[in-house]
């Protein structure tokens, strides 16, 4: 696909998907990710405010839940899979990812992750294939709208070439 389709072009800069988080942010969450990594940075054992690094954890929805029932959920990073699909390429590997961090995350805290697209190149080729890159923003915000994290993803999705 040489063009760009109308709506990967109508979402560059736009809010596309949204995704509630369906957990508060909770102490026992960040005790069992900080023993995981053998973390003991007192700020988050005592005062409750959750390591950077489990910034995009609040936002992974439960397979199931009573109020949601088999009703479907976005996967992680849905932006991306309906970017993929659009531009028929079947194949996608992560090429870059960069944090920007915000107000601390605290116990009690809801999170809110907007995503949206902020470019897509035009078609090019390398060893894995054809394709495009794509950048997709990721913006955290707490319940009083305040951001507390930017994740940027560049992907490079491809049609693997065939010899």
């Amino acid at each position: 696909m040489l063009e760009l389709p109308q709506q990967i072009r109508d979402w560059i800069g736009k809010v596309v998907v949204i995704d509630e988080a369906e957990v508060a942010v909770d102490q026992s969450q960040i005790e069992n990710f900080c023993s995981a990594v053998e973390d003991g940075n007192p700020v988050y054992w005592e005062e409750g405010i959750s390591p950077p690094g489990m910034l995009s954890a609040y936002n992974r929805p439960h397979p199931w839940t009573p109020s949601r029932g088999d009703k479907p959920v976005n996967r992680p990073l849905e932006l991306h899979f309906r970017v993929k699909d659009l531009l028929e390429l079947p194949r996608g590997v992560v090429a870059e990812q960069v944090y920007e961090f915000g107000v601390p995350v605290r116990v009690g805290d809801r999170l809110r992750a907007e995503q949206s697209l902020r470019e897509v190149s035009e078609l090019k080729t390398n060893k894995l294939g054809t394709g495009r890159n794509w950048t997709i923003d990721v913006t955290y915000k707490n319940q009083r709208d305040e951001v507390v994290g930017i994740e940027s993803v560049s992907f490079f999705g491809y049609q693997r070439n065939v010899t």
